[in-house]
């Protein structure tokens, strides 16, 4: 992975990371500290880490660990929660994680297998053999404008689709 490919999946999942940090330390300040000591090493480490979920993963625990380590560090000044709590946290963040992805992993494929063959064959050439823009354009003999209005076009229309579905999903539960 790049390191602008971290620092994007990063910053997307900065929330999530924030709060987990937070209900371990109770500091606003120190979640700000922990989360940039995570990117950091995340971009230290990248030859390490394989892919988008592993880097969700890998800065799951990281900040974890990191947030378990400043506790130590200041224990006395700070409430602790109990491992067992920790670990609770740690579960339930990585069950809903798993379960939010999945669902909209399969809105996605949904959506995609709905679109007409030409709208997917310029997602497949972008995404599936990760051509530039540039090649895309040339492959399909248009203009790079075109290529990238289409993928604009595209990405909204698969947003709404699957925000859609996922609203019908929760309203059926």
């Amino acid at each position: 992975m790049t390191e602008n490919d971290i620092v994007t999946i990063l910053l997307r999942e900065r929330v999530k990371l924030s709060a987990y940090a937070w209900s371990i330390v109770r500091d606003t300040h120190v979640v700000e500290d922990l989360i940039q000591e995570v990117i950091v090493k995340a971009l230290a480490n990248r030859a390490k880490i394989n892919n988008e979920g592993h880097l969700r993963a890998w800065a799951r625990t990281t900040t974890r660990n990191q947030a378990i380590d400043f506790l130590r560090k200041h224990r006395g000044r700070v409430v602790v929660l109990e491992d067992e709590t920790l670990e609770m946290l740690h579960e339930n963040m990585r069950s809903r994680e798993s379960a939010g992805t999945s669902a909209r992993k399969d809105a996605l494929h949904l959506c995609i297998s709905n679109l007409p063959e030409k709208s997917r064959n310029v997602l497949n050439l972008r995404y599936q053999e990760g051509l530039r823009g540039a090649a895309v354009a040339d492959q399909l003999n248009r203009t790079v404008d075109a290529i990238y209005q289409t993928l604009s076009r595209l990405h909204r229309q698969l947003r709404k689709c699957i925000e859609s579905r996922l609203a019908v999903e929760a309203a059926q539960r």
